[in-house]
């Protein structure tokens, strides 16, 4: 095999992983920019409101495109979508917004962490997920969670450790303040 065939091989395989973080660096770009707006005395709401109508001007082209979904969509759709949206991204990314707003980042980031986790445990205790222990696919799910909830206790035990200071050379300081 060439080499370019292994690049394009390696290029193709790779497509999925590459996408989920370009995906994360957008979010933390977004959860950036966002705290400096919030900082600056911008009404949460004001700025949920901005970002899902420019979200919305984004994806309304790619609805255009798909054929078999517009068939589908009628008022009974419509009103769900609503629901969903006021409740669960409405709820969520205000609590989130509200939490960036008033502590640190990593503070309210390990709280939308959280919100998979949450929702994992309402949909098992409404009985809407079946939890299946003995399938794979059920131990997947329950290490997810898991790892979830660990991956938000480490961080919020690393933002509340009180330990020394950290030495650094002085030309190094940029910060009137260290």
């Amino acid at each position: 095999m060439e080499a370019g065939g292994r690049v394009k091989k390696c290029f193709v395989s790779s497509q999925a992983v590459m996408s989920m973080v370009m995906v994360q660096v957008m979010a933390t770009g977004m959860q950036l920019l966002s705290k400096i707006i919030l900082n600056n005395g911008k009404f949460v709401l004001a700025l949920m409101t901005y970002r899902h109508v420019v979200a919305a001007l984004c994806m309304a082209p790619l609805l255009s495109t798909l054929k078999g979904i517009k068939s589908k969509m009628n008022w009974s759709v419509f009103f769900w979508l609503f629901v969903n949206s006021l409740s669960g991204i409405l709820l969520a990314m205000g609590l989130f917004y509200y939490g960036l707003k008033y502590t640190t980042a990593t503070y309210a980031v390990n709280f939308l962490i959280l919100v998979p986790t949450v929702t994992f445990d309402f949909s098992i205790i409404f009985r809407l997920e079946k939890l299946g222990l003995s399938t794979r696919a059920g131990k997947i799910k329950i290490s997810g969670a898991i790892l979830c909830v660990l991956r938000s206790y480490d961080s919020l035990s690393t933002i509340n450790y009180s330990g020394g200071n950290i030495r650094t050379p002085k030309k190094l300081r940029t910060s009137r303040f260290t």
